[in-house]
């Protein structure tokens, strides 16, 4: 028996894998200089817009190469604290850096290439920032967002634990944190929270189709309607990736039992359902009226054969998923790739190697693996005139982590508890946070080494002695959510993903 007062094995899994990410966004949150995130600048000005009641998307275009996007009224405070990032970017234009009119209130109009987004996720970080001004604007969206994102985890960190066996769907869960992840969670952009979305879109709608008991389809079904409203509120391809993923699902468990299980049978669950719905709708009018990520309204033109980025693509989409930072084309140590591939290759192919590679399990895995490539390859070649080489790996993770949480469900599927399964997930984990210390330490110096951009942002660059120390805060605090899952009592025999044992032909 536990001590009273005490939390269940579960609560406190959750609380430490909560606990542990927090930690390393906080890492991220003191290694990158001040609006050097990717693109944060822009995304700071369109949430500083939002807080200040601008909800509607920019409408006031100015030539190319006089900045990207649409004009919107900034606070005079918030556009100058950015200013040293934006000026040190090769691809801004003056009014992306400088205010192009003074307005009343303190305000100005500046452009920023996110002026046509969906407000929501800028509401959510702007909102809480607006009393503070200059930096402190920038730090507090970073809190922000890095709340919503590790509230999202936790969520998925919880329902994973609530239906597994073994250790690996919350070792794979862990995994699937990627530096790529955590950075773009941690900066001011809905890019990791959107990320974070897919991954518990996965976790939930897994865990609905296979509930093991009616108080957890319920737990389910309204944390799936919440991760599905924030996937398609923080990025325009959000309804594709939720899709995607329905469609995922269905070749894994069958379409008929899909369907079955994601039919509303209660008031609470008609009602997440008209959530997602009413989220939906509203993603797609915004879409149509403010003319967003539209390739038709903008003004660039490139040339060139657009296979021959399909073939770097190919290359470099996946390792743009696990570590690119602060921009897209900002490479992280070999170090950290070599972890996170080992890790990863390993997790899918001990998988694949226990359900058989001819089962509905691995066909749905290679489904996945599949539709990774063929979505970012076709709309690089039917937009390559207009947009030129734009896709960056971590655009198409929402979906693309399935391939490791159904990989964690496989092996919990086919699975026993052992002291070798338990020091094998404690490597890959330790393994993991190493990645996202390599990539925080690369990042840190390098822009520490900046003398100017240290002096003209105002940067404080953290000590190593503190990174060293979040890194192995985090590490300890998965470790021992690991080890205390291993405490959860087992909740009966695995259920199988549509049969592990069954043919991809059935």
């Amino acid at each position: 028996m536990r001590p009273r007062g005490s939390l269940p094995p579960r609560w406190r899994s959750t609380l430490l894998a909560g606990a542990g990410f927090f930690v390393l966004q906080l890492g991220w949150i003191l290694c990158i200089a001040p609006h050097f995130g990717i693109d944060e600048f822009d995304h700071a000005y369109r949430a500083s817009s939002v807080a200040a009641g601008n909800w509607e998307p920019g409408d006031q275009t100015i030539p190319t190469e006089l900045g990207r996007g649409d004009l919107i009224p900034v606070r005079a405070d918030v556009a100058e604290a950015a200013r040293a990032a934006c000026t040190a970017r090769p691809y801004t234009g003056v009014y992306n850096c400088r205010p192009m009119t003074e307005l009343p209130g303190g305000e100005i109009l500046i452009a920023s290439a996110a002026s046509r987004y969906n407000p929501t996720f800028y509401a959510a970080v702007g909102i809480p920032a607006r009393p503070f001004s200059g930096t402190a604007n920038l730090y507090a969206m970073r809190v922000a967002a890095a709340l919503i994102g590790c509230l999202l985890f936790a969520m998925a960190v919880r329902l994973t634990i609530a239906g597994a066996r073994t250790v690996w769907p919350l070792v794979a869960l862990l995994v699937a944190a990627l530096p790529t992840t955590v950075y773009s969670s941690a900066i001011a952009s809905p890019n990791g929270v959107e990320m974070l979305a897919g991954l518990g879109t996965w976790v939930a709608l897994g865990a609905v189709v296979q509930p093991r008991g009616d108080q957890r389809r319920r737990t389910a079904y309204w944390m799936l309607a919440t991760f599905a409203a924030v996937l398609v509120s923080t990025h325009t391809l959000g309804l594709l990736w939720l899709g995607l993923i329905l469609g995922a699902t269905a070749v894994l468990h069958g379409p008929v039992r899909t369907v079955r299980a994601l039919l509303p049978t209660t008031r609470l669950e008609a009602a997440c359902t008209g959530l997602v719905t009413a989220a939906s709708a509203f993603e797609i009018a915004w879409v149509l009226l403010s003319g967003v990520n539209n390739p038709t309204l903008d003004r660039s033109n490139f040339s060139g054969n657009p296979w021959e980025y399909v073939a770097q693509g190919a290359f470099l989409w996946p390792l743009q998923a696990i570590g690119a930072f602060p921009m897209r084309n900002e490479a992280a140590p070999p170090a950290a790739y070599a972890l996170v591939v080992v890790v990863l290759v390993a997790l899918v192919v001990t998988a694949v190697r226990r359900c058989g590679l001819r089962s509905r399990p691995a066909l749905g895995l290679g489904v996945i693996a599949l539709v990774s490539f063929a979505v970012p390859t076709y709309l690089t070649v039917h937009t390559f005139h207009q947009l030129g080489s734009a896709w960056q790996g971590r655009y198409g993770m929402p979906f693309t982590v399935g391939l490791i949480v159904v990989a964690g469900a496989l092996l919990d599927a086919s699975g026993t508890r052992s002291h070798r399964s338990r020091a094998l997930g404690v490597g890959a984990v330790v393994a993991v946070v190493l990645a996202q210390l390599i990539s925080q330490w690369s990042v840190m110096t390098k822009q520490r080494s900046n003398f100017q951009l240290v002096t003209d942002t105002h940067w404080v660059p953290p000590s190593a002695a503190l990174i060293i120390t979040l890194g192995g805060l985090a590490a300890t605090f998965w470790v021992r959510a690991v080890l205390e899952h291993e405490r959860t009592p087992r909740i009966g025999a695995p259920v199988p993903i549509a049969s592990a044992t069954e043919g991809a032909a059935r």
